[in-house]
């Protein structure tokens, strides 16, 4: 978008994934650059730094990992903008990796106020970053985020007899959860929800996507104490090709996450067609407006009730869904792609 507006674009991307961009991205305006390390530390702190000093003026923009601090010493009149995604490195330390904790956080701290601009993704992380910054109030700005809804949206349209994902064994129904597995998820408590509910639905099956972060070992402790074994399928990452149709297969989604800056796999399940029960924590009330329903993230009895009686309950799933489309249709790249590029 910015080179169609006439400017003169130079993505840099790490080295595993330089190839896949420049196949799938091409404008005679942009230069594409791939780090010649496999590193991400090297690539962060040294190649990004080294190609960024020479250049007199610019915007640089970082839309994930925070800049080293190399780029504000040589700066040399350029502007620096950062999305910054959520606080919770900040507000709940104890729920980052130690990689986050002691190597991200450290240098998000240093940028906050030296940023020429901060872009978030909702009003919630707005209010979270302003509220522990508010030196930098007039420099953050909610743009928003996207959902390529025609992407999830189409996986419904698919029969029922072609919709199988090779390499993974599916019951008919389940509950779905996708998302990192890490403590912030708060997926031991859907696990004591799905406990309680086998004792209604003992054949209930739950199946958890994702890779597995950090603190995943307390989830495979929980499930052989409670002896879920047979109701919970693990099913590790999923590609970005059969997650539309994994969300469509599922009868429920689910996402108990007691810390989100926005919780995009809500509205992707919403447009895939699936029902959501999500946690009325955080951001995740932005995301779901009036299409899903919302849970407090601490009472597992009540997820508990809630799934057993949304899953006998087809026309209050029909209705959620018809619901879920609305919603899912109000978050475009386009609209987060425009608010960005006028502060740059």
């Amino acid at each position: 978008m910015a080179a169609d507006d006439g400017y003169s674009v130079t993505l840099l991307t790490s080295r595993d994934i330089g190839e896949n961009v420049l196949t799938s991205f091409n404008h005679p305006a942009c230069t594409i650059k791939s780090s010649p390390f496999h590193s991400r530390l090297l690539t962060e702190q040294v190649w990004i730094p080294w190609i960024l000093c020479p250049i007199k003026k610019a915007v640089c923009f970082f839309p994930a990992f925070p800049p080293s601090p190399l780029v504000n010493i040589f700066r040399f009149k350029k502007r620096v903008i950062k999305t910054v995604f959520d606080a919770v490195m900040w507000r709940h330390p104890e729920t980052v990796s130690w990689k986050n904790k002691f190597y991200m956080r450290p240098l998000e701290t240093y940028w906050m106020t030296r940023y020429d601009q901060i872009h978030t993704i909702s009003n919630f992380s707005m209010q979270e970053i302003t509220s522990l910054f508010p030196a930098i109030k007039n420099k953050v700005t909610n743009s928003g985020i996207g959902c390529n809804y025609d992407k999830f949206t189409s996986s419904h349209r698919v029969n029922c007899t072609d919709k199988q994902i090779k390499g993974y064994e599916l019951p008919k129904e389940f509950i779905l959860f996708v998302g990192t597995l890490e403590p912030r998820k708060n997926l031991v408590l859907l696990l004591e929800a799905i406990c309680l509910l086998k004792n209604k639905i003992p054949d209930i099956r739950l199946v958890i996507a994702g890779r597995f972060g950090w603190g995943a070992d307390a989830l495979f402790k929980c499930v052989a104490e409670r002896q879920l074994a047979e109701n919970v399928i693990f099913l590790g990452a999923v590609s970005d090709k059969d997650l539309p149709i994994l969300y469509s297969l599922a009868t429920i989604f689910v996402f108990p996450s007691l810390y989100e800056g926005f919780g995009l796999p809500v509205v992707e399940a919403m447009a895939a067609g699936t029902p959501v029960i999500a946690s009325h924590a955080a951001s995740i009330p932005e995301a779901a407006g009036d299409a899903a329903v919302l849970l407090p993230p601490d009472n597992a009895a009540l997820w508990s009730d809630a799934l057993y009686s949304l899953l006998q309950d087809a026309d209050r799933r029909n209705d959620l869904i018809k619901k879920g489309y609305q919603q899912a249709q109000k978050f475009s790249w386009h609209d987060v792609s425009r608010k960005i590029l006028e502060t740059l």
